[in-house]
């Protein structure tokens, strides 16, 4: 069967020991000395050696579901001065690919480029978690696998019930279909993204699916194709793996490429300086029963369900970090931003304080400086398209499906760079009286966007103020409220 151990950890006791990556060996060789199996696991692979050998660039197919535990968690089994060097080996074998420690599966694409042959047809398919297709990090090894392949398909699960393939797992994950192509991108066939309304839990069924995609894609049954135009795919935009609605996937794109609104469009980072990061503010702080200093911690949805909400905990500078815990209240802001909304309970994205603060699962948004431009109303008026549907959709499509089907996660770098509209003095004033009349009010959870009062107020402002057209902002809060990690529900 040539099924073969490889040794990841020392290779012996000593303590100048190789240390060894595993089938990660193969990038610095061909040769990969292999470990004896264990007497019950003895496997007849009727190969008569002690090593491995597996050229370079030999392969036609390549498959895997690599491991992919992130950085905190991976080689935990070893002691801190073995798992300091294998992290160091693996920086080494790494070094101008792309691929980071966050999380192993990125190394696997690149193992899987590695064993690939050049010639044309050559396959790599990888089963791997889906914020690899939007993640910030992951953007050097999405040009990777673009340079050296034509994407073929990329496929995610849309199913709340099984957004996954691999077995134990609650990470929605994305099977990615590589070929080798003799052709650029500009003249490549487009990507094929297959969103799957319902996931198939039997082989008959996925291969039924996979004999309809081969065949021309003809009774293709619960999903939805999206083509994507290859050269986007190359350059690292694999935005229709968020959305199973393409009309949420092709606003994103225009708002990136700031064309979505007539008034035109800029990055969150363009106009505010957004910081400091929970991780700063859980270092330097502790909750107490009584403070001077008040954050908005959490993202309890019955505390913050409007654009107006409170601080909701007192906070206690830690003891030796009082100058680092002052650095982050000086960057303490009014309006701040949700980095983990659960798509099927928050009522609101995005928030403008009476007060500055800093926050947990909010992040601080503070404007610059502007000579023509009341700082209060760019900050209402951020909170207002931030909480319109196209505003959700510009904050979600910068952010990652992470925590099982409904909660999205949103990075320091993908939060900077949201698409907000550009402020004239006239528009932002405009939007900031739509937020001081609508700021107390509750909005529905977006599953019920199309009825909610308070969400087509700030969609109509967006329209009269920004230019916004009628009909596509319509379109996207109808996508949006029908999404299954919006509803929690199967698509119909």
């Amino acid at each position: 069967m040539n099924i073969h151990r490889a040794l990841l950890g020392p290779n012996s006791e000593r303590q100048d020991a190789e240390i060894r990556l595993g089938s990660l060996e193969l990038l610095a060789s061909d040769t990969l000395p292999e470990m004896p199996w264990a007497i019950a696991a003895q496997v007849d692979n009727e190969i008569d050696s002690t090593a491995v050998r597996i050229a370079r660039n030999s392969f036609d197919l390549v498959i895997m579901n690599p491991p992919y535990t992130r950085d905190s968690l991976r080689h935990d089994q070893f002691s801190r001065d073995i798992e300091r060097k294998l992290k160091n080996h693996e920086k080494l074998l790494m070094g101008g690919t792309g691929a980071h420690g966050s999380s192993s599966g990125s190394m696997f694409y690149v193992l899987g480029e590695h064993l690939s042959k050049l010639s044309d047809g050559a396959v790599v398919a990888f089963v791997s978690p889906l914020v690899a297709a939007t993640n910030y990090s992951g953007k050097l090894i999405r040009d990777m696998l673009g340079k050296m392949f034509h994407i073929e398909y990329i496929i995610t699960s849309h199913d709340p019930e099984r957004f996954y393939f691999s077995e134990n797992t609650n990470i929605p994950e994305m099977l990615l279909v590589g070929r080798r192509h003799p052709d650029e991108p500009d003249n490549q066939p487009p990507t094929l993204f297959v969103n799957l309304v319902v996931n198939p839990d039997n082989p008959s069924d996925a291969i039924a699916l996979a004999s309809a995609l081969s065949d021309d894609r003809r009774g293709v049954k619960n999903a939805r194709i999206v083509q994507w135009q290859a050269d986007r795919v190359a350059a690292g935009d694999w935005t229709p793996a968020l959305w199973l609605d393409s009309i949420l996937s092709y606003a994103v794109y225009e708002m990136r490429q700031c064309r979505w609104l007539p008034s035109g469009m800029v990055s969150l980072n363009t106009l505010c300086k957004v910081g400091p990061t929970a991780q700063t503010i859980t270092s330097n702080y502790s909750k107490t029963p009584i403070g001077d200093r008040k954050a908005l911690f959490g993202n309890n949805i019955k505390h913050t369900n409007t654009m107006r909400p409170t601080p909701d905990t007192a906070i206690l500078v830690k003891q030796g970090r009082e100058r680092q815990a002052d650095n982050a209240w000086s960057q303490r802001g009014r309006l701040m931003i949700s980095r983990q909304p659960w798509l099927t309970t928050n009522h609101i994205f995005s928030v403008c304080l009476d007060e500055s603060t800093v926050g947990c699962m909010w992040i601080p948004a503070r404007p610059r400086k502007f000579t023509n431009i009341d700082r209060s109303h760019v900050e209402k008026a951020i909170c207002v398209w931030l909480n319109s549907s196209p505003g959700i959709t510009a904050m979600l499509g910068s952010g990652d499906r992470q925590h099982g089907a409904s909660r999205f996660w949103i990075s320091m770098d993908s939060m900077r760079s949201i698409p907000i509209p550009k402020l004239t003095a006239t528009s932002a004033e405009a939007l900031a009286a739509v937020f001081d009349e609508w700021a107390d009010e509750t909005p529905r959870p977006l599953a019920g966007a199309v009825e909610c009062r308070v969400r087509r107020a700030l969609d109509d402002a967006v329209i009269a103020t920004l230019g916004a057209d009628p009909d596509a902002v319509a379109a996207i809060r109808e996508a949006l409220a029908a999404e299954p990690s919006v509803t929690g529900k199967r698509a119909q």
